[in-house]
């Protein structure tokens, strides 16, 4: 029974990535994206999280990971943004890491 509601679970995180993903910079948008991506490796099994990716996602797994960093890293990018509104993802991700 537990296994039918991850798997549920799991596609409820899919189907939310699919709504949202597809921008071209850092956004409200880019950051629910990592958050339902958090969300989702939270339920996917060990080892699992790059075959769910590619099948659940419709950027790389690098880009995947891209918006996992910024909404971990949320607030650092929105002070980023603040002094360059065009900052790309790869590079506000480049950024936020340091």
């Amino acid at each position: 029974m537990g296994g039918v509601r991850t798997v549920d679970r799991v596609q409820g995180r899919a189907e939310a990535v699919e709504g949202v993903s597809g921008g071209t910079g850092p956004s409200s948008d880019t950051r629910r994206v990592g958050q339902v991506l958090i969300a989702a490796k939270s339920l996917v099994p060990h080892g699992q999280w790059l075959p769910w990716v590619k099948a659940n996602f419709q950027g790389s797994q690098p880009t995947a990971s891209r918006y996992v960093t910024l909404a971990q890293n949320y607030s650092r990018v929105n002070s980023l943004l603040d002094n360059n509104p065009d900052l790309s993802i790869r590079e506000a991700v480049k950024q936020a890491r340091e």
